[in-house]
């Protein structure tokens, strides 16, 4: 039986084994997603229209128009898929795919039985400790729970939106819930950077990542200390009142933070007692 390839990960890395995963959930995710919480029936609302129909959509685009991850496709992905995995203490993984698509990025979405689809530039643009770092972002997102809003965040949220046309007053709460998706969309990705930096277990890869999805080019044209150095500039704008409106109208409508934003916020949780605990075991 032929040895599995090592590929670029050379250190041995901290394994998770039944771990209380809230410990890991970004303060600011927890609160947006108890204000989700409290819109009377979206839970029920979301998973009846999920399980009757849109999980298995996705499941037959996946398998018609995306590659599937196995050991004899995309092998160099499947190492690193199940070394996350290993890492994360993850037994029953969830389907991973690659579809093609021009710009760095990965998501996760379903409900039962969630996916993991990474666009090829992604594949092709890190390398295995940055993409580690990337698949256990959204490993993250399942072991947290975020599937069942992400998937209505992109699917389900425009049918709940023609449904509310129909009420008096409409446009305040459409423009409401979306203000509140978009608010816990980009919580979560705090919390999915957090468990791509307990998979990957360097800050800087961490920040590489960041990088890579703010300016591409390649590794040896870039410096992560200077683009820590943006994000304390970036902060520094907080004591203008003009300069937070800017901020506020850039960020209001995004499903993700600045990855400025997300570099200092994985960098200090980095330097936390939570994550050095962790780590160290």
């Amino acid at each position: 039986m032929k040895p599995e390839p090592e590929y670029g990960l050379v250190r041995t890395r901290r394994r998770f084994k039944n771990v209380a995963w809230e410990a890991v959930q970004h303060p600011e995710d927890r609160m947006a997603l108890d204000a989700l919480k409290k819109i009377p029936l979206l839970d029920q609302l979301i998973a009846f229209i999920i399980q009757h129909g849109w999980e298995r959509i996705l499941y037959v685009q996946n398998i018609s128009s995306s590659v599937k991850v196995t050991p004899r496709q995309f092998p160099r992905v499947w190492y690193l898929f199940n070394e996350a995995n290993t890492i994360l203490g993850v037994e029953d993984p969830a389907e991973l795919y690659v579809t093609q698509h021009p710009i760095l990025n990965a998501y996760t979405y379903g409900h039962k039985k969630p996916f993991i689809m990474l666009h090829s530039a992604s594949v092709d643009g890190f390398n295995d400790d940055q993409l580690l770092a990337v698949i256990g972002h959204e490993i993250g997102h399942i072991l947290s729970g975020h599937c069942l809003y992400t998937t209505m965040a992109v699917l389900v949220q425009p049918l709940i939106e023609m449904g509310l046309k129909c009420l008096p007053g409409a446009g305040i709460a459409i423009a409401a819930l979306r203000m509140a998706l978009f608010r816990w969309s980009r919580a979560s990705e705090l919390t999915g950077d957090r468990f791509g930096l307990l998979t990957c277990q360097d800050p800087e890869v961490m920040i590489q990542v960041m990088m890579k999805l703010a300016g591409g080019a390649v590794d040896e044209q870039r410096d992560h200390m200077e683009f820590l150095s943006q994000a304390s500039a970036f902060k520094e704008l907080d004591n203008d009142l003009l300069d937070n409106l800017y901020k506020l109208l850039q960020t209001t409508f995004l499903t993700h933070p600045l990855a400025v934003v997300r570099a200092a916020e994985v960098m200090s949780w980095a330097q936390s007692r939570t994550y050095q605990n962790m780590v160290m075991g």
